[in-house]
């Protein structure tokens, strides 16, 4: 069974409705919404986290994201495969095209046109405890699209988004904080919350990626090679792709607000 997960508030409620239509369409059998009243139904997980769940950014650093994700994921059968989508998402194609490059064991993830160096704090090293040797390993992996991901539920894929979790769930890990005792690499830029940990994650398990498989990453002129349309648009501001293909640049666009 191929599910697809998405978290979203109200106004997603349309954004949600065009994805639900579009995954249906092409290969998922059951959809699964979430919104924040399902993350206050745990008390614990709330109270825990009330710091970065306060921050106004990615709804609380997109913590929610590996919560749901394995909340979700302990509640399928074993093989079951999970499509984790950002409500922002319209689907053009089969995606089976995806799932035939599907590792038996480990997650189906994208990469993007950046590097670790530029976008994962120093600290996040430290807490993962990455040998000094290695840091140009991961400092020149690319980072990845945290957008959308394919989980197969196994012990593999359990225990990557419980690690996920667990180093999200560290507040200056996720954050945008400074770190005063770490003087930064040399190039970097921004962390990039809960992407930055799960890139390292990939990297760390040798996780094979594949080419972000939206406007962002392929080819713009060729459709085809095109599986997703970032619209990143809330409320009713659709637009027909065919005649606004670059429509993801318009001011409208907040790229702080989404990912």
């Amino acid at each position: 069974m191929l599910y697809l997960l998405s978290f979203g508030d109200i106004r997603y409620k349309k954004a949600h409705a065009k994805l639900k239509a579009s995954a249906l369409k092409y290969g998922v059998d059951k959809v699964i919404l979430k919104d924040q009243f399902d993350l206050f139904k745990n008390h614990d997980f709330i109270l825990k986290n009330r710091y970065t769940l306060r921050q106004k950014r990615g709804y609380g650093y997109w913590l929610w994201k590996p919560y749901l994700i394995l909340q979700t994921l302990e509640s399928l059968n074993d093989d079951d495969v999970l499509f984790y989508c950002d409500a922002g998402v319209e689907i053009l194609q089969p995606l089976k095209k995806l799932l035939d490059k599907m590792d038996d064991t480990k997650p189906l993830l994208f990469h993007i046109d950046h590097i670790n160096l530029h976008w994962v704090k120093r600290v996040i090293y430290e807490a993962m405890k990455i040998d000094s040797k290695d840091y140009a390993k991961f400092q020149n992996a690319p980072q990845l699209a945290a957008t959308y991901m394919f989980l197969r539920k196994n012990d593999f894929t359990l225990n990557l988004i419980k690690e996920w979790l667990r180093l999200c769930e560290i507040p200056f890990l996720i954050d945008d904080s400074p770190t005063p005792s770490l003087e930064e690499f040399i190039g970097f830029k921004e962390n990039r919350h809960d992407q930055a940990i799960l890139a390292m994650l990939k990297t760390k398990y040798d996780i094979k990626t594949y080419r972000d498989p939206s406007q962002y990453g392929a080819k713009y002129d060729d459709f085809d090679t095109q599986v997703f349309n970032l619209h990143r648009l809330r409320s009713h501001k659709w637009f027909h792709r065919e005649k606004f293909p670059f429509y993801y640049q318009w001011k409208e666009l907040n790229d702080k607000d989404c990912k």
